[in-house]
């Protein structure tokens, strides 16, 4: 069986936003989601293990879990 479609821009269709949010934090999901919601805009996030305490020694020893930074192919300007 066929079926006949049409697909959309997607969610992304402006920007896909990438945030590394260390373990301990709550809010930076929400906040960015608020800070944020704009038409065409994705956020995603991840989370990088941490300490309850945030030291320039946790910050350094979270380093190798973060990998080198990519830019994404479909990145098509600014907002």
């Amino acid at each position: 069986m066929k079926l006949s479609y049409e697909s959309d821009t997607g969610v992304a269709k402006r920007a896909r936003l990438g945030v590394i949010v260390l373990q301990v934090d709550e809010t930076l999901e929400y906040e960015f989601r608020t800070l944020l919601n704009i038409p065409g805009v994705a956020i995603h996030h991840t989370r990088v293990p941490s300490g309850l305490d945030v030291t320039e020694e946790t910050l350094a020893a979270m380093e190798r879990h973060i990998p080198p930074r990519r830019r994404s192919p479909s990145h098509r300007g600014t907002l």
